[in-house]
């Protein structure tokens, strides 16, 4: 056979067209590894900031969800009693929730610190719940008497079981009676009038 037989050989530029497809393909394998190398180092970061603030993520989350609870309920007593309330019992009433949600987050900061960003997720959640249920039943054929005359009743209820509580307590000596209600306030008092009042 010839060895100049034209099967055997290749063209020049056929043969420069193969190498640029080849070293074109290194470049583009090359090229492709560092955009990997280079998203995984991004999601890896990514992924380690969000673990990093997830704490924080956390407690907004737990704020953001008490005052919406918070917020249902205000709302939920505006449309419940504007009806058959006037402004100022209207706003008495909205008073007493901000001021039960104040205390949730006073008496979680004083007591029990380690729950607190739980307790207030969990509290605007009930809130946000019982508030959401409260306005489904303000049309109900019996919301006059879950509305207006529960409620009283429940408290009227509470006072005189505490008030009893109270007494047993102090006829079986189990209660110090000689430590009358908010005698705090006096001594708060006295030794404010001592520290500012005026030298003799």
């Amino acid at each position: 056979m010839p060895a100049n037989d034209p099967k055997n050989t290749q063209h020049p530029d056929i043969q420069q067209s193969s190498r640029v497809r080849s070293l074109l393909m290194k470049k583009l394998a090359a090229a492709a590894k560092v955009i990997f190398d280079f998203l995984t180092i991004l999601f890896l970061g990514v992924f380690l900031a969000l673990l990093t603030i997830l704490p924080w993520l956390l407690r907004v989350g737990a704020i953001l969800l008490w005052l919406t609870g918070g917020y249902t309920a205000v709302m939920a007593i505006q449309i419940i009693y504007s009806p058959f309330s006037n402004r100022e019992e209207l706003l008495a009433l909205q008073f007493a929730v901000i001021l039960l949600m104040v205390a949730l987050v006073m008496i979680l900061f004083l007591v029990r610190r380690r729950y607190l960003w739980g307790g207030l997720a969990l509290g605007g959640f009930l809130a946000y719940e019982l508030a959401s249920n409260a306005t489904r039943l303000a049309n109900s054929e019996y919301a006059g008497l879950i509305f207006r005359v529960l409620p009283p009743a429940l408290l009227s209820v509470g006072m005189i079981v505490i008030t009893i509580r109270l007494k047993k307590l102090r006829s079986g000596h189990k209660l110090r009676s000689r430590y009358p209600p908010f005698l705090w306030i006096s001594k708060l008092i006295s030794r404010g009038g001592g520290a500012v009042g005026p030298k003799q």
